[in-house]
């Protein structure tokens, strides 16, 4: 199954040359309502990281303005495309923190090493992660509000209702994007790399640390990026096609190039 993200160039140039998928923290995303998503009166934003697909393979004229202003791209892949097996050492982020690492040995047997300002609430799959996003009217989200309310302690936010909400849960004006996410949970590194029970987890929400990661950088399976579908945006310019044809030719060569079926007229192109 293929799933569809709409981006600029530059965002598909960083993807190929590091084959790596940006997560960005729920707190710095564009609707209001999840800059702060108070759970039993805890918000969970600044420890949520979420990437943003669609699974609608009919190209959405509010998506490519609303991304891309209609002239960037749109990414297809497998939506299996994410490498969770290298997620102990390969999940990177901007800060560093020098008493943290984590050991890699590449191919060639050189040891690489990693270090990771948060700890990952795991295991990391596509099972755990991936989630189409509900949609909620005004009184479905009070009933939400009300239900968590009726919580008598913070420990009862189980891992099935943070799963539910935390990150997939929105304001139905935002349904008109169609949209599936990758959700990630983290918290700011203390004592260990991997949180250990979800009251763990929940506590350290509770305690509301200061969380200095923006984003986190997760890898692609090789294999995966090579075989995309690039689509141009509908009011793509002459220079970006050009840069978006040399780009793939580098980096995934095997990609399928297309025309957006939104097009007043055809462009022509040879792959």
């Amino acid at each position: 199954m293929k799933i569809y993200h709409y981006t600029s160039i530059e965002n598909l140039a960083l993807i190929l040359k590091h084959k790596t998928l940006r997560f960005n923290r729920l707190d710095m995303m564009e609707d209001l309502y999840e800059k702060t998503f108070l759970m039993n009166q805890f918000d969970w934003s600044p420890y949520t990281y979420v990437s943003c697909w669609t699974e609608n393979p009919i190209e959405n004229v509010p998506l490519w303005d609303f991304y891309t202003h209609g002239k960037g791209i749109r990414i297809g892949i497998d939506k299996d495309f994410i490498d969770w097996d290298k997620q102990s050492v390969a999940f990177s982020a901007p800060a560093r923190m020098r008493h943290h690492r984590s050991l890699s040995k590449d191919s060639s047997g050189s040891v690489s090493i990693t270090f990771n300002p948060i700890r990952l609430y795991r295991p990391l799959t596509t099972e755990t992660c991936y989630n189409k996003v509900k949609y909620a009217s005004e009184a479905e989200y009070h009933e939400f509000e009300n239900n968590i309310a009726r919580k008598k302690s913070y420990l009862e936010i189980d891992e099935g209702m943070m799963r539910q909400y935390v990150g997939v849960f929105r304001k139905d004006k935002w349904a008109f994007q169609d949209e599936s996410r990758f959700v990630i949970y983290a918290v700011p590194y203390t004592s260990t790399d991997a949180v250990v029970s979800h009251s763990d987890f929940v506590n350290l929400i509770r305690m509301a640390m200061p969380n200095k990661v923006p984003y986190i950088d997760v890898p692609i399976k090789p294999e995966k990026l090579h075989n995309i579908e690039v689509t141009l945006g509908p009011r793509i310019e002459e220079g970006q096609t050009i840069l978006t044809k040399a780009l793939l030719n580098k980096y995934a060569p095997d990609a399928k190039l297309r025309i957006s079926s939104l097009c007043d007229s055809p462009i022509q192109f040879k792959v």
